[in-house]
């Protein structure tokens, strides 16, 4: 069964074929050509860095500041003080 076409529905249906005209008018008319795009994309991807890297770099940061912090030298030798406590 088909749905009754109301007013509401008409207009949404409208506003619908409006955007898809807007969207192909964008996509027949570029503000760049092909070639400009080339070039962009290819300027991009030499200024981006390796994501590996960069996660091995963002990890590496991680780890030395949580659990391979600098300690204070006090520290190294409290498992030496066993007994003598002041």
């Amino acid at each position: 069964m088909v749905l009754k076409v109301s007013d509401r529905r008409k207009g949404a249906l409208l506003e619908d074929l409006e955007r898809e005209k807007e969207n192909m008018f964008y996509c027949l008319h570029p503000a760049v050509s092909k070639g400009e795009e080339k070039a962009l994309y290819e300027k991009l991807a030499e200024d981006t860095p390796d994501p590996s890297k960069q996660w091995f770099k963002m990890r590496k940061y991680q780890v030395e500041n949580s659990s391979m912090a600098p300690r204070p030298l006090s520290e190294h030798y409290n498992s030496l003080n066993k007994d003598l406590k002041w």
